[in-house]
């Protein structure tokens, strides 16, 4: 078995053989290759321009989900350092957890999660930027409106993502 240095890279060489096949199913659908590596370079391209540097963690308040495999493959696409978390780790924990790993973005689960963190977020100098992943009530910013904002920056582009490496 050939060895493919990072995760983006293990998916984009698996987008080579598998294109259109899924590579998730949930109660929302079916997700494939294409989609998601295509929605993960949008989000990627939309952290980059909100200023995530390579090697900035990232931290993901959620649970898993098809939003939560996203927002992962986004932000080692973007260079930057996953630091995942549950939705049950309590909130002295999440806030030491972010203080030390000096967290510039937060994605996290939903609004009662984004409560939650609303109420620490004075103690994370560090972050810059909290999204978050079920947009179901929210009116900031989330997921998707991050992807777009992304895919926007690629279409002016000429669709081509700046900078960006699976590798």
């Amino acid at each position: 078995m050939q060895s493919v240095g990072s995760v983006p890279a293990a998916f984009a060489a698996a987008l080579a053989r598998l294109g259109d096949r899924p590579i998730l199913e949930d109660r929302d659908g079916t997700v494939s290759y294409t989609t998601l590596l295509a929605s993960a370079a949008s989000l990627a391209t939309a952290l980059e321009g909100r200023g995530l540097r390579r090697g900035e963690r990232v931290g993901l308040w959620a649970d898993n989900s098809r939003r939560w495999i996203l927002a992962d493959l986004a932000i080692q696409t973007a260079g930057g350092v996953n630091v995942p978390r549950g939705t049950d780790t309590p909130e002295a924990e999440i806030l030491e957890i972010l203080r030390h790993s000096e967290a510039a973005f937060v994605f996290v689960h939903d609004a009662k999660t984004l409560a939650r963190l609303e109420r620490i977020r004075h103690e994370l100098p560090a972050l810059r930027e909290v999204a978050v992943l079920d947009p179901t009530g929210v009116p900031g910013l989330t997921l998707d409106r991050l992807v777009e904002e992304g895919r926007r920056v690629e279409a002016a582009d000429a669709g081509e993502p700046r900078g960006r490496s699976f590798a």
